[in-house]
């Protein structure tokens, strides 16, 4: 789909439901605030639904008034019937949350606009740009080809995206387009220093204290180049935490010399256990993840899986193991 033909579609419904993945992150996040404050300049009505909320290093990207309807608030969800349905980050349906599904299912309209590689092309129309760093970063494009008056607002919910699917620019997704937007980006109102300190700098007690425990419980194989960390349910519960707060966690796995894959597994408040995976790219863990029902990026992706916890660890590394490339002789 062409960005005018989205113009078009966008055009016609008059109220929005607005729709991220469950556990959101920087870029669900982003997208669905910048989207939706551009509905709402043009006179439309906007609800936004995220499953799991928004995490609190995030919110301080809202403003005054702006909600998330989540798993709580949301019901009775016969109370929503919005004339459009779009999905944001969302390579499925279900990444919105099944609770959300009778909503999605109403609207007369549905839109689907992502990067992952994975998208199902699940919606009537869907813009899919497997190329882009981020979600934020089509929106910016389409915006900008559509001359929509790009806010300060909502220039600093579009970098939010950019800069946290780039994993603050150091991802191999960061492109020269990557800076070129974010430039643009902050020149329109957006401050990257307010931006990322709330994000990072603004975590709770309980996540530090979790970080700790996966580098404490750290494991790593094939002469350090596999690294893994392993968080049962229980784990979570003593130190207080909530599931938000793995957030971050499996990128500090990998954080030294020589590590080229690093993965968190963690048991989700439904029992399922999850593999939450990265690369530093040569290993396409994408590929590892649809092994198990999952899916994502090539060098950042995740899976559910009603596999035991330990069992899917097991099996997930040793599928990791068997693609690491022979080593380059220097």
């Amino acid at each position: 789909m062409e960005f005018k033909e989205l113009e078009r579609i966008l055009d016609g419904p008059e109220s929005f439901a607005l729709f991220g993945h469950i556990n959101p992150d920087g870029d669900a996040i982003g997208a669905m605030l910048a989207l939706g404050r551009a509905l709402k300049a043009k006179g439309k009505s906007v609800a936004w639904f995220s499953l799991d909320g928004v995490p609190g290093f995030f919110e301080h990207m809202l403003l005054p008034g702006e909600t998330f309807l989540d798993k709580h608030s949301a019901a009775p969800y016969d109370a929503h019937n919005p004339d459009a349905a779009v999905l944001l980050d969302c390579a499925t349906p279900r990444r919105a949350g099944d609770e959300f599904a009778p909503i999605i299912k109403r609207a007369p309209v549905s839109v689907n606009i992502d990067h992952h590689v994975t998208n199902e092309t699940f919606a009537a129309h869907n813009l899919i740009l497997p190329a882009a760093s981020s979600t934020c970063e089509i929106l910016y494009e389409f915006m900008t080809a559509c001359a929509w008056d790009i806010t300060p607002d909502i220039a600093a919910a579009l970098y939010l995206g950019v800069m946290y699917d780039t994993g603050r620019f150091i991802h191999s997704n960061t492109t020269p387009a990557v800076f070129r937007i974010c430039s643009e980006l902050a020149a329109r109102g957006a401050d990257p220093a307010f931006i990322a300190n709330g994000v990072y700098n603004n975590r709770s007690l309980a996540s530090v204290r979790l970080l700790g425990y996966a580098l404490n419980h750290m494991q790593t194989t094939a002469d350090n180049r596999v690294a893994w960390a392993v968080i049962p349910r229980s784990v979570l519960l003593e130190l207080g935490a909530t599931d938000i707060d793995t957030e971050g966690i499996v990128e500090a796995l990998g954080r030294y010399s020589g590590c080229e894959a690093h993965m968190l597994f963690t048991e989700g408040p439904d029992g399922k256990s999850r593999a939450s995976s990265r690369s530093t790219g040569r290993i396409k863990v994408n590929e590892v993840c649809q092994e198990f029902g999952g899916g994502g990026h090539d060098f950042a992706a995740g899976a559910r899986n009603v596999m035991p916890l330990n069992e899917l660890a097991e099996k997930f590394v040793a599928e990791v193991v068997t693609r690491l490339p022979a080593r380059t002789e220097t």
